[in-house]
């Protein structure tokens, strides 16, 4: 379906780059959409019509009214675990600013990997803490710290259905002789 209606826009001459960047009433963009609700299909589409637009990679750094990237959407994805590797490696295959990405942070001060935790996405926290560079940056990502203090093992035993990305974090803690006491005994 988005395919075809992104080539009616093109077939019409109707500015694609307005349609792609155009907000709801929330702030959110298709592709923020897309990437929150787990539409693969919509999610390569946008993001394949979106490289040949000029100013894509400031749309990637577009945050909605509740200061949310693509990103974070993706990672409250539970839907279709593929979206936040396919963004990841676009982002990489493009040369977006990853870093920048993978630690900021939304209105309430949430990162992508706090979202993934809470949201029991553990496909998405597997890939983001793949994707950090160093040991310094998964640490630093893993002690992160949003506006009510939680850190992502809080995020992750909010999600009740599912202990698996606490189990997950517990492991990642031990495999870079984090300081797991730290972590479970801190006042958030």
């Amino acid at each position: 379906v988005i395919k075809y209606l992104i080539e009616l826009l093109k077939k019409h001459n109707i500015d694609l780059k307005n349609q792609l960047f155009s907000r709801n009433i929330f702030g959110y963009t298709p592709l923020m959409l897309a990437c929150q609700y787990g539409n693969m299909e919509a999610v390569n589409e946008i993001l394949q019509t979106m490289w040949s637009i000029e100013g894509i990679e400031a749309h990637l750094k577009l945050k909605s009214y509740c200061i949310k990237m693509p990103i974070h959407c993706a990672a409250k994805n539970v839907n279709d675990s593929r979206v936040m590797k396919y963004l990841i490696g676009e982002f990489k295959k493009h040369n977006i600013d990853l870093k920048n990405q993978l630690f900021s942070k939304n209105i309430l001060g949430y990162t992508p990997l706090m979202l993934a935790c809470q949201y029991g996405n553990i496909e998405a926290v597997n890939e983001i803490l793949q994707t950090m560079r160093s040991f310094e940056e998964i640490e630093i990502c893993l002690k992160s710290k949003n506006y009510c203090f939680e850190m992502p093992i809080h995020c992750a035993v909010k999600n009740i259905k599912d202990l698996g990305v606490v189990k997950y974090l517990i492991e990642r803690f031990d495999k870079h002789n984090i300081d797991l006491k730290n972590q479970l005994f801190s006042r958030n």
